[in-house]
């Protein structure tokens, strides 16, 4: 609407309403007359912040304060101008944080679900493990019996066929090899070298490989050609029975 106001050039004002009887002025309207919001006038002074009290009907002046107006809930009463550039920034803010708020929701979705992996993960891990040591026995049993040694429930016996037995807690394993021209090998170079040591005194003649458990005043003695096995028989011996394993509780 473009209205002629007194005294002043021709400007723009637009109203909007909100409800009954309730209007709200644009931003920014300069001091001057435009028409009455409450309609009971033709025109009410608009003093740049507020409406004022001063009125005309067909030129004359008069004076007629603005009744109150029952608004709506979450409205404030009475006519006051709408700031659209702070509604336009605080739609921008909002939008803003409801964009950050959805990262945010998302980064800790992909997070809960990398915990969550690695939940699953050290539980596969504990479940294999708990596995393995509960067939270890049995797995060292006729590991055992390759060497020629008797081992069952936890007892290491003198001989194949003898009733004398030690317990294995506590007890250690020991490698080590001898050719037919009794040169040895111990476990410390076998250690240093790994199997490739072993291998070589195959050029000097027969390898054999012997496997010591031995505990508190006593031992046995197995042997086989088979180095993995025995180096294997070794490690997995002193894992589950050795003076270490049996101070962590393993039995």
């Amino acid at each position: 609407m473009v209205l002629n106001t007194p005294g002043r050039e021709k400007c723009s004002l637009r109203a909007v309403s909100t409800g009954p009887n309730m209007t709200y002025m644009d931003a920014g309207p300069p001091p001057g007359w435009y028409p009455d919001p409450s309609r009971r006038h033709e025109h009410r002074y608009w003093s740049g912040a507020a409406w004022t009290e001063t009125v005309t009907d067909q030129g004359r002046q008069s004076l007629d304060p603005l009744p109150p107006v029952p608004a709506p809930a979450g409205v404030v009463p009475g006519f006051v101008p709408v700031n659209r550039n702070a509604e336009r920034l605080a739609t921008r803010e909002a939008k803003r944080q409801a964009k950050e708020a959805k990262h945010e929701a998302k980064a800790a979705e992909r997070e809960a679900k990398v915990e969550a992996k690695g939940a699953r993960d050290a539980k596969k891990r504990e479940e294999a493990q708990a596995a393995y040591r509960a067939m270890l026995p049995r797995r060292l049993e006729m590991s055992a019996l390759s060497l020629g040694i008797k081992v069952k429930k936890g007892f290491v016996y003198q001989g194949m066929l003898g009733h004398l037995a030690w317990p294995a807690g506590g007890s250690r394993a020991e490698l080590y090899t001898e050719d037919d021209r009794g040169k040895r090998v111990t476990l410390t170079r076998v250690a240093l070298t790994g199997i490739f040591a072993l291998g070589l005194q195959k050029k000097t003649g027969k390898l054999r490989v012997h496997v010591t458990i031995s505990g508190d005043g006593w031992s046995v003695t197995g042997r086989t050609e088979n180095v993995e096995l025995a180096q294997g028989f070794v490690n997995e011996w002193n894992s589950l029975y050795g003076s270490e394993a049996t101070e962590r509780g393993v039995e």
